[in-house]
């Protein structure tokens, strides 16, 4: 049996990973209902569609559509990435080379610039789905009819 000094020391590291797992369980929670859930419903709904089945992985590989869209996306994230090096090595450099004052002037306006294209995108984004909202319920139509889908972002 240890000494009473050990079981307090025990006891107390027990009461604290308690308290650490009380604090942590709403965040837990959080990204249980925000994460976790809606994946393993998407998980769900891509093998069982009345029955089990592999159609939908089977379509991916098969369909041209989908390597298509799949090499503009790495296209895309490809190009941003290079971009972004590109812009912003010398652009952190010359801010962390810079005087303090200029430091800090560099920095804010690339975070003003930052913000003022989320902002836009946001709203060009707000815009465009006002604009665009016949052409997706035409699109949803076909794609119920199962008919032919023309996908309005990949063109040849």
């Amino acid at each position: 049996m240890g000494s009473p000094v050990q079981d307090l020391s025990v006891l107390h590291q027990r009461r604290e990973q308690r308290l650490m797992l009380a604090l942590a369980l709403p965040a837990l929670l959080v990204i249980l209902l925000l994460v976790v859930l809606p994946v393993g419903w998407l998980a769900w709904q891509s093998v069982y569609h009345n029955g089990f089945t592999l159609e939908n992985y089977r379509r991916i590989w098969s369909e041209d559509i989908y390597w298509r869209s799949f090499a503009l996306t790495f296209e895309i994230s490809l190009l941003v990435t290079l971009l972004a090096l590109l812009l912003g090595y010398p652009i952190a450099y010359a801010a962390s080379v810079a005087p303090k004052r200029w430091g800090i002037i560099i920095l804010a306006l690339v975070a003003w610039e930052e913000v003022r294209e989320l902002v836009l995108c946001i709203a060009l984004e707000s815009e465009w789905r006002l604009i665009k909202r016949p052409a997706v319920r035409i699109c949803q139509r076909a794609f119920e009819k199962k008919e032919a889908v023309v996908n309005c972002y990949i063109q040849d």
